[in-house]
């Protein structure tokens, strides 16, 4: 019986939902969320500069913390004293800036930290519209719990509508805290202080306008710290991107930094837990990986969270209509093919670390990846950072996937170079909708052909594209199977198409 079609339990979002409804389900980065809480939890507010490559999960960890259920709850013995009694004081303010801002580089996001700030505290006050409340009927000094502000804020609100209508209020409400910014931004944040909360605002993706503020907009943001912590997640330190005479900011003096610089890895038993245990997190799921297909999927992941759970993703969204309960998702037979297909899904993530490297250090990585000793002294910043791992008294490599990534980059330019098949290779008899697909392939070779190219050449009776993807996927599976020894290779291309290349020769 085929397994019913259910949300992917490996997809990132709801991955980390199901983790934060219970706290023994979650998985790795405990020890850094913790450190980040405890930071941004102090008596004073603070400034936490969260350093990563990309793939080594920030924004995870910025995720968990701006979810209801999660830092605060899983790693409330970190919270500081002064919020430890009542951790909901705590108002995490997340903006992703993965998309840049337009204009202004800091008006915009002052703009946009003063609105995302209202939405969250008319999530936290219980309130229809926060612009409504009359700030001038609000206490002054500290509430004595989160429950009685509320209160006191839905009262306040109620009394000011039989007096004027709507617009007036918000009228009032941004003329008592002043319209242009930082200073609207600025009171706001005084007034919820004076109240006893405390917004810590988690800035992801903060490469995208670093090198676009002047010393006077990052001045603005060292006033914004005085009434509120931050988070700042970028993949280099802002020291790397920010002019010398701007660094004279002495927003810059407050920033604590967190730097994440090796792969961030999972313990054996961790790693094992998140290829077995999310589809039992999900009512009704019957997919199951076995512990051979987890000892596979752990051989080319290693122990790399990212790694593991894009791989599981991928897997349950292309096996779960063949899936059979108590066998292998992974028959040994098709681990070949398996394999040649997971690794175009992590070629950027793999280019991104060799980019990273020196030529010492490839050259380094090279014979190792062939399973002999390196050529060269192993630097230590290489173990440091968990490029190479070492087992038995063995060194290899994090990953398989990897692994093979760097056997194609040692390869000689006569090996490597990519070109036309030669048009009088015998192959094996092919159906004909295979040959179809060949011949399409053939005639654009060494380009990338798209998936919906290919179905609308091949297919004519399907109109639900997921069906359609399903059937491509079989069809190109086939005709790699027939096409194995031969000097033709399908390669896939993530997120655009096939492409058909020459395999490299002996």
């Amino acid at each position: 019986m085929t397994a019913p079609l259910l949300p992917n339990p490996y997809r990132e979002d709801l991955l980390l939902e199901a983790m934060l409804e219970c706290a023994e389900r979650f998985i790795g980065l405990g020890d850094e969320l913790e450190d980040l809480v405890a930071r941004v939890t102090q008596e004073r507010p603070a400034a936490v500069s969260l350093v990563a490559p990309r793939g080594m999960g920030k924004s995870f960890m910025l995720r968990c913390l701006a979810h209801p259920e999660g830092g605060l709850r899983l790693f409330s013995r970190a919270v500081g004293r002064a919020f430890a009694d009542e951790p909901e004081r705590l108002l995490f303010v997340p903006l992703d800036l993965s998309g840049g801002l337009t204009g202004t580089a800091s008006l915009s996001l002052l703009r946009q930290l003063y609105e995302e700030l209202l939405v969250q505290l008319k999530e936290l006050l219980k309130v229809d519209d926060v612009t409504l409340l009359p700030l001038e009927r609000m206490p002054s000094g500290r509430v004595s719990s989160l429950g009685d502000l509320r209160e006191r804020a839905q009262r306040a609100i109620a009394a000011a509508r039989e007096e004027a209508d709507d617009d007036e209020l918000r009228q009032r409400f941004t003329s008592e805290l002043g319209a242009t910014m930082p200073g609207g931004l600025i009171e706001l944040l005084r007034r919820i202080d004076a109240w006893g909360l405390r917004a810590v605002f988690l800035l992801d993706e903060f490469d995208t306008i670093a090198a676009r503020l002047s010393r006077e907009e990052y001045d603005n943001l060292r006033a914004v710290l005085a009434v509120a912590s931050m988070v700042i997640a970028s993949t280099r330190a802002l020291s790397e991107q920010v002019p010398a005479e701007v660094q004279t900011s002495p927003f810059f003096n407050l920033l604590q930094r967190l730097t994440i610089l090796s792969l961030r890895f999972l313990s054996p038993e961790d790693a094992r837990r998140l290829v077995l245990e999310p589809p039992t997190w999900v009512a009704g799921m019957q997919f199951r990986f076995t512990e051979a297909d987890a000892d596979f999927i752990l051989e080319l992941t290693g122990l790399h969270p990212d790694l593991i759970r894009e791989t599981c993703e991928y897997l349950y969204r292309t096996r779960y209509r063949s899936y059979r309960a108590g066998q292998d998702v992974l028959p040994e037979a098709e681990r070949p093919y398996v394999r040649a297909l997971l690794q175009p899904l992590f070629a950027d993530f793999f280019a991104g670390l060799w980019h990273e490297l020196s030529e010492h250090d490839r050259r380094t990585l090279r014979p190792i990846a062939a399973g002999e000793l390196a050529d060269e002294p192993i630097s230590p910043e290489l173990v440091a950072r968990g490029y190479i791992v070492f087992e038995g008294g063995r060194q290899r490599l994090f990953a398989g996937l990897f692994r093979d990534f760097v056997l194609v980059q040692g390869a000689s330019p006569q090996a490597a170079q990519r070109g036309a098949p030669a048009a009088e290779v015998e192959l094996p008899p092919l159906t004909e909708l295979e040959q179809r697909l060949l011949d399409l392939l053939l005639e654009r070779a060494g380009e990338v052909v798209r998936r919906d190219t290919i179905i609308a050449a091949l297919y004519d009776d399907v109109v639900d594209p997921r069906e359609a993807r399903g059937r491509l996927d079989a069809l190109v599976f086939r005709l790699r199977s027939k096409l194995e020894g031969e000097p033709l290779l399908i390669e896939s291309v993530r997120g655009q198409g096939y492409r058909l290349i020459r395999r490299a020769g002996p």
